[in-house]
């Protein structure tokens, strides 16, 4: 980190080949990003993966078994992992006076 090495800016820092090249690569992605047409990416409403759809609950209350939630909730833990990628644990720890807005899909892919 800065503070260890005593450096003051990303370019002074002594990184592996594969993470000093981020800087970069984010770099070539915003200027494709900003001229797609130019370097070939035109995409129409039919290229795009379509929305999700997907239903909104209000949690207030801590749950202690996420796996045994989705279940209960006609989904699995996978669907609700995908819906909800900040979910970083097993459990959801709902402290007083708080809430959370937990994503539920409206029906399980098919198989």
């Amino acid at each position: 980190n800065l503070t260890y090495q005593d450096v003051s800016n990303y370019y002074d820092l002594y990184l592996n080949t594969e993470t000093s090249r981020y800087i970069f690569r984010i770099l070539a992605f915003k200027v494709i990003y900003e001229n797609t047409e130019k370097f070939g990416f035109m995409l129409d409403d039919e290229d795009l993966y379509d929305p999700l759809h997907y239903n909104t609950i209000i949690i207030d209350s801590s749950i202690a078994d996420l796996a045994k939630f989705a279940a209960s909730n006609n989904t699995n833990y996978k669907m609700l992992k995908y819906f909800n990628p900040w979910l970083r644990k097993e459990s959801l720890t709902v402290g007083k006076g708080e809430s959370y807005i937990i994503r539920l899909p409206d029906s399980l892919p098919q198989k």
